[in-house]
């Protein structure tokens, strides 16, 4: 990455978190949080809801696993 394109991505960063704490918050509907699963298990509210991201959960560990394995392309 050149020193231009770092410069340019370090603005764009700079201004989205200023957009981020400047803008007002959105606003949600109530029913939003109206989940179509309420059912608990153990204890837990809501179980299958959060159980449904187990598989993003275990596939980006795995990703992260393989990018930890794999040689940086720019040590050749």
């Amino acid at each position: 990455m050149t020193q231009a394109q770092r410069a340019i991505t370090l603005w764009i960063a700079v201004l989205t978190l200023l957009l981020a704490v400047g803008l007002p918050a959105l606003q949600q509907h109530a029913s939003y949080h109206a989940f179509a699963d309420a059912r608990s298990l153990f204890g837990v509210p809501r179980t299958p809801d959060m159980l449904s991201n187990l598989p993003f959960a275990v596939f980006g560990l795995w990703g992260l696993w393989q990018l930890q394995r794999t040689p940086a392309l720019s040590k050749r």
